[in-house]
């Protein structure tokens, strides 16, 4: 109690004393007085209460000029979007045609079989169809395997044509070499052999694209 009323009076003195300083000396320097304790107070305010919340505005708006950067740069992505989902369709929709073009390895056979069928279509004789048990690294196409498939094809020489015809239109990368025609009596013989291109091991091939990948699980699922 004892303490508060010294402040009081402390207070009270400094109070009077200003006034009776200002009544000797007249109106401008309480002006003078009142302007400085107002600045002072001014100050207070502005060091514990303003500053602080300043800062957190200049802050937040640093925050909102980098977010406002990085929304221009997704919005400039998101524009070139559709173009690229369509460029990836394309290649996606090219991968999936291609690829029965480049049957595995153990497809091989399924090659055969189509040759065999494409000779029946067209009434000629096929022998020595057996493809060679070894595939090899094509020294022509890059990344490919080939294997070889001779054969000898018996029949008129335009049941002969339209084989050959029908055999180079076969859902396959196919090659004819090694070509060559024997006269017969009523016919023609035709030696040829056929190289039948195949993708590499899996080993040795790239993964698929995820896309494609789901793209291809859904449609097995289907």
């Amino acid at each position: 109690m004892q303490v508060n009323r010294k402040q009081s009076k402390g207070v009270q003195g400094f109070v009077d004393a200003i006034y009776l300083e200002s009544v000797r000396r007249g109106l401008l320097v309480m002006v003078i007085i009142a302007t400085a304790l107002s600045a002072g107070l001014a100050y207070l305010v502005y060091s514990y209460v303003l500053y602080s919340w300043i800062e957190s505005d200049r802050a937040y708006k640093q925050q909102v000029v980098v977010k406002e950067v990085e929304n221009k740069k997704t919005e400039a992505m998101l524009s070139t979007e559709p173009q690229f989902r369509a460029q990836f369709n394309k290649v996606a929709e090219l991968f999936d045609e291609a690829k029965p073009l480049l049957p595995e390895e153990t497809e091989v056979s399924d090659v055969l079989g189509q040759i065999e069928a494409a000779a029946q279509r067209n009434g000629v004789k096929l022998t020595g169809l057996q493809a060679v048990r070894q595939s090899i690294k094509s020294p022509t196409a890059a990344k490919l395997y080939e294997r070889e498939i001779p054969a000898v094809v018996t029949g008129s020489y335009p049941q002969v044509v339209r084989f050959l015809s029908d055999i180079s239109r076969m859902p396959r990368i196919l090659l004819v070499r090694d070509y060559s025609i024997a006269s017969l009596k009523s016919s023609v013989s035709a030696g040829f052999t056929l190289v039948a291109y195949h993708a590499p091991p899996p080993a040795e091939m790239p993964p698929l694209p995820k896309d494609i990948a789901m793209n291809n699980e859904v449609n097995l699922q289907r």
